[in-house]
């Protein structure tokens, strides 16, 4: 067989994203980014030679374009595409020649997934406002016409019928386990299929409560505290923040126990009080909210963080004294800044698979967030936890996988270097054979030892 090339020509350093398919299979279309992140073309391509033939639109950005989803084609010579240009992730509908038709929702949510286009209606889910549920809409492509078929505030998944008419509707809240029901397109419901029991009913759990906690600039973080379940607010109890607050990822959600692992309602009837939040920087809030930590990732993570501490202090059911924090990769980046920048709020730590310098991460991701290295040495050296350890006071136990390919151990590694050199103490953990997490049996072991370290620590 022969292989054909496409021309995407120069510079070398570039990434070739969303690869697409024309409907007819003349033509390809490769969403080309610059090596800085910073500026999107949309070239089309010859399926015949690989010769370079438009490029159809160009996107750029003061920070960066994060092109994820290819087009989705449905005509011949119409498609939508996705993007978060005018803040929030939408549906643009474009011809072929490049031009744009119209942005198909004028709305301030982030869509989720797509699940077709049919007889001038597209369907697809979105964020809720707020990012904590998912909503179902239909929209028409050439009218006015739009429908939010699902907007219960829930967190629902979707799969829809080859017509279009019809969708399995999953869905649970804090409180429901799991619904599995088939709605219409209009949103009414046509059979429930599952009401699944709550398989927790013979354990002891304890209230897991929903909130929002303001920045300083009045916006909304959500925020997600778990209690004892023989919680008693004549109590003070000692605290563990679970940390992440990178973005890509939402710890967060309006659906069965808020998302939290079953391992926070162990700790927490160990009568503690686990408390986590989602900070500026993480995800389906918005292009705004997740680019605000561009150039020195960690700062304003912190500032956030920090007002969830605030809170927590404030109640009159947590220790003050008494507060820790966890985190796994960017989770333990931030865990090992905020006892380096924070060293009196906390009693101790857990890092896990910590980024300490982003220097040595992935390239793509790192200069996405962060930029050239050339073009940010301030950023880059200020974000660099090994040239800091000398400010650690509270106790540490950094946690690595020994063949983590995603934070190799040398961040690890140099942050240990470092603390020797600096008369640092700290305690330190392999695990052999485990990559970027430690998953199987194994992971009872690790669950353990970071309760037993705060524990220990923590008083």
């Amino acid at each position: 067989k022969e292989v054909i090339y496409l021309n995407t020509g120069e510079p070398k350093e570039q990434y070739l994203t969303n690869i697409c398919w024309g409907p007819k299979e003349k033509y390809i279309y490769v969403a080309v980014l610059n090596r800085d992140q910073n500026h999107l073309k949309l070239n089309q391509y010859s399926a015949v030679d690989g010769s370079f033939v438009k490029t159809l639109f160009e996107e750029t950005s003061d920070k960066y374009v994060q092109p994820l989803h290819p087009m989705k084609f449905i005509s011949n010579n119409t498609f939508l595409w996705r993007s978060e240009k005018e803040g929030y992730d939408n549906f643009y509908l474009y011809n072929t020649e490049g031009e744009l038709i119209k942005k198909v929702l004028n709305r301030k949510h982030v869509v989720k997934d797509y699940f077709g286009y049919n007889n001038d209606n597209i369907y697809f889910s979105s964020y809720s406002n707020d990012g904590l549920g998912v909503d179902l809409w239909n929209v028409s492509v050439k009218k006015k016409y739009k429908k939010r078929i699902v907007g219960d505030g829930n967190y629902h998944s979707f799969k829809v019928s080859p017509t279009k008419s019809f969708f399995i509707d999953v869905f649970s809240d804090l409180k429901t386990p799991s619904v599995t029901r088939i709605i219409n397109h209009k949103g009414n419901q046509v059979s429930q299929l599952l009401v699944a029991s709550n398989p927790l009913q013979d354990y002891n759990i304890g209230d897991t409560d929903l909130f929002q906690i303001k920045t300083d600039d009045n916006i909304s973080l959500n925020a997600r505290l778990i209690k004892p379940y023989n919680f008693d607010k004549s109590k003070k109890y000692p605290v563990l923040i679970y940390v992440y607050n990178g973005p890509g990822v939402q710890l967060i959600r309006n659906n069965w126990l808020a998302s939290s692992p079953l391992w926070m309602y162990y700790l927490a009837n160990q009568d503690y009080i686990v408390f986590a939040l989602d900070g500026r920087g993480s995800e389906n809030r918005g292009r705004d909210f997740e680019q605000v930590i561009f150039r020195e990732l960690g700062k304003i993570e912190m500032i956030d963080q920090v007002k969830g501490y605030e809170y927590l202090i404030k109640q009159e059911f947590v220790d003050a004294n008494k507060i820790a924090v966890h985190g796994w990769s960017y989770g333990g980046f931030m865990t090992t800044n905020l006892l380096l920048n924070y060293p009196n709020f906390f009693t101790c730590g857990v890092a896990g698979g910590p980024v300490t310098n982003w220097e040595y991460y992935e390239i793509m991701y790192t200069e996405r967030y962060m930029d050239h290295p050339e073009n940010n040495k301030e950023g880059y050296s200020n974000t660099n936890l090994i040239n800091k350890t000398h400010l650690l006071e509270d106790p540490l136990l950094m946690i690595h996988g020994l063949v983590d390919d995603v934070v190799v151990p040398q961040h690890s590694l140099d942050f240990i270097k470092s603390s020797v050199e600096n008369n640092i103490q700290m305690d330190y953990f392999i695990y052999p054979g485990h990559a970027h997490n430690v998953r199987g049996k194994d992971r009872l072991h690790l669950i353990q030892k970071i309760i037993d370290y705060i524990r220990a620590n923590n008083n």
